[in-house]
This record gives structure tokens, sequence and C-alpha cells, in this order.
């Protein structure tokens, strides 16, 4: 359920992914990750009250997790409330200074407030930033990762390993390479 909602909230079918998200959290009502990509659905799905609420069940865990308030921060723009706004913003580049999406939306906020020199300097900050963002741990992601890459890489390890003459941790990473993919026929 959580993976599919990752599909439809990249194909842009946010309702679609909110309920597989939902479905998801039915399964293990603590995932962090799932319960931010819900409200991040759910923001985009038109919902945001219903958003603020998975939001605010993130920070009850985890007060550090920057994307929930920069998230809470685009709830309270929604409702034009361009101070709270700011303030959620800017929590959420104390947490990571270099959030390119969160000094653009401060900039926006900013702006909105008369406050048009210090909107200027995060605006042109969200330029250099543009792509940085705060990862968050995401164990199921990562397994997926490991799966497209993660034989390649344990049989290129392996390779330099047994080429360096460490024929034990040579033969353990063929091995890893082989519980990833038991067809690889260089790692046998």
């Amino acid at each position: 359920a959580y993976y599919l909602g990752i599909v439809q909230a990249a194909l842009g079918k946010q309702r679609e992914a909110a309920t597989a998200f939902k479905a998801a959290l039915k399964l293990d009502p603590n995932h962090l990750p799932a319960q931010l990509r819900l409200a991040d659905a759910l923001l985009a799905a038109g919902q945001p009250a219903e958003s603020r609420q998975f939001y605010e069940l993130v920070l009850k865990r985890n007060a550090d997790i920057a994307q929930a308030h920069y998230g809470l921060g685009r709830v309270a723009s929604a409702g034009n409330n361009a101070a709270e706004a700011a303030g959620r913003y800017r929590k959420a580049i104390d947490l990571f200074s270099e959030y390119g999406a969160a000094h653009y939306a401060l900039g926006l906020a900013l702006r909105d407030q008369g406050q048009t020199k210090e909107a200027q300097e995060h605006l042109a900050r969200s330029q250099q930033l543009k792509l940085s963002q705060p990862t968050l741990e995401d164990p199921l992601i990562i397994s997926i990762a490991e799966m497209n890459a993660g034989a390649s890489a344990h049989l290129k390890r392996g390779a330099a390993l047994e080429n360096a003459g460490k024929l034990a941790e040579s033969v353990a990473e063929h091995e890893r390479a082989l519980e990833i993919n038991p067809w690889l026929v260089q790692a046998h």
C-alpha cells in the first residue's frame, strides 16, 4: 500500500495516494514516512485541515522533522495566514538551513507581509538551493534501492576486496549479492 501511494502521488493522483497511505498506516500506524507522505497527499488533494492533523502527528513524535514544519507552513499559506506560514517556514529552515523550497515559501510569505528586503534574500537563497531538501530515513525505500542497485554494488565491492587480497570479505560481499539476486552469474 505504501509503495502504491508513492507511485500514485508521483503520477499526480493525490486522492488515490492518500487512500493508499491510509491503508499503509493501518498496517503500521507508526511509520513516520507514511504519515508525512499522507499529509503531503492530503494537502495536494485540497484537504488542508486533514493534512494539518497528520503533520502535527509527525511533530508529536519528533519535533525536529523539517518537512512537517514546512508542510504546516503550506497549510497556513493555503489558509491565507502568512504570519503563521512564515513562522513554520523559519522553523523548517532552522532545522535544515539549505531547504530550498522552504526559503522560497518564506520569501513569498514575507513578501505578502510587506517585508520585501528579507523576502528577496530568501528568494535569492532558494535559487541557490533549488534541489536541496532534508531527507527522512525510510527503511522501505532503502530496501527498494538496495534491490535495484544492491547486487551490483556488492559484486563491485567483492571484486575490489578480492583484488586487495581480502578474500573472506570478498566472499561475504559476493554472497550478499547472491542473496539479493540469486541469478547473478558473476557473483557465482
